[in-house]
């Protein structure tokens, strides 16, 4: 008499779980510890806010974003230790989504459109350490939401791209700003159209970097541009990252290099680490990382040379999708960076999986795709079906 085997359902069972599990980790050497920042006072949770070095390097300054109770205007500096809340005279209308940046050259930090009361916004303002003043330069962009911003040390100027206008069309443009005003850059060649990408100065290299975002077919982008005062130059790194919007991009004076932290991929919300070598992109190990989150504020804490993370949106300890409150510090030694090896591979951290009726954003638009959970579940269970089938005939 033939015994059935076990091991029929078993394998279909397990392939299952590791299809719907997603992605697995990576090695990578050692690059650095996570330090979750407890101050006295917290800035209320929220998301898309604009969150920048101040010009001093000493500070760092957060404004706006999402709460739990609408649209914010709030402005809040950090000092390496502790919050406090700013109360000026004059700040910016309430809004998510703006593009924020510190502008080494005037010694301010620049906030430029984004999500307001009444919709998409184009005004310009800034800060200079003790209140906001809004500028009324001759040209400007189109309002928009989700564009992204950076200083760009090789011209001195500020450079902002693309984001979505008020009918919903995906922009593409390259603008500078000079203090006074704005100018749209003639470019030979442009990064496709995307909202929600991320960017930031590339000290170390004179370049401003950009990465990855959202098109218009709502496909995760997985580039890599660098700007070098005059073009734009796609990358095409040994090495990419996986297909993402709203991730944090901030330099890391320590390695005169870029870290990329978290964001949204396909029902994966992200907390890995890569760091940008300015040729291609390397998997950094983390000690104490933070949860997965997606919107939240990044920029660098130059005075302590260190990243700083606030909020976003990611799950709480009860595994409920919300807005978050919490603060981050990284620091990490120079040099203990690893390439993944093996030419172009996507590589992608342990990360949170997220249902596909769970990750909206606020204004309706879904990110998760159903096919990214439909798919491995029919394939796990035909395996499972093969496994029983051998249990039969066995």
């Amino acid at each position: 008499m033939n015994s059935a085997s076990p091991l029929g359902p078993a394998v279909g069972f397990v392939a299952l779980i590791a299809l719907l599990a997603g992605p697995g980790s990576t090695a990578a050497a050692a690059g650095g510890t996570w330090t979750q920042l407890h101050s006295t006072v917290n800035p209320p949770a929220r998301e898309r806010a604009g969150m920048a070095t101040a010009a001093d390097g000493q500070t760092v300054v957060l404004f706006g974003g999402e709460g739990n109770a609408g649209l914010l205007d709030d402005t809040w500096v950090l000092d390496g230790a502790a919050w406090a809340q700013r109360r000026p005279t004059t700040s910016p209308p309430a809004r998510a989504g703006g593009a924020m940046a510190g502008d080494t050259a005037r010694g301010t930090v620049v906030l430029f459109g984004g999500s307001g009361g009444h919709g998409a916004l184009d005004d310009t303002w800034t800060w200079d350490g003790t209140t906001w003043a809004e500028q009324h330069p001759v040209a400007r962009p189109a309002p928009r939401l989700d564009p992204v911003l950076a200083f760009d040390s090789a011209s001195g100027r500020m450079l902002l791209f693309g984001g979505v206008d008020a009918r919903g069309s995906f922009l593409n443009d390259t603008w500078t700003w000079n203090g006074a005003d704005w100018e749209q850059a003639s470019v030979t060649t442009a990064p496709p159209a995307r909202k929600a990408g991320s960017m930031a100065a590339d000290h170390g290299r004179a370049s401003v970097l950009l990465f990855g975002g959202i098109d218009a077919r709502g496909s995760f982008l997985n580039d890599t541009w660098t700007w070098d005062g005059a073009n734009w130059t796609d990358r095409t790194p040994a090495v990419f990252v996986t297909g993402r919007e709203r991730a944090g991009l901030a330099y890391d004076p320590a390695n005169q290099s870029v870290l990329l932290f978290g964001g949204l991929g396909l029902r994966t919300l992200h907390n890995d680490l890569w760091t940008w070598t300015g040729e291609t992109w390397t998997a950094l190990k983390q000690a104490g990382r933070p949860p997965g989150r997606q919107a939240a504020g990044m920029a660098t804490d130059m005075a302590r040379r260190r990243i700083v993370v606030f909020g976003g949106e990611g799950f709480n300890e009860r595994s409920e999708l919300v807005l978050l409150d919490d603060t981050w510090t990284w620091a990490g030694p120079a040099s203990q960076a690893v390439s993944v090896a093996g030419g172009a591979t996507s590589v992608t951290s342990p990360t949170q999986t997220v249902a596909a009726n769970q990750v909206q954003t606020r204004d309706g638009d879904a990110r998760a795709r159903l096919s990214s959970v439909v798919l491995p579940l029919v394939l796990g269970l035909m395996l499972i079906g093969a496994g029983f089938a051998l249990r039969r005939h066995g």
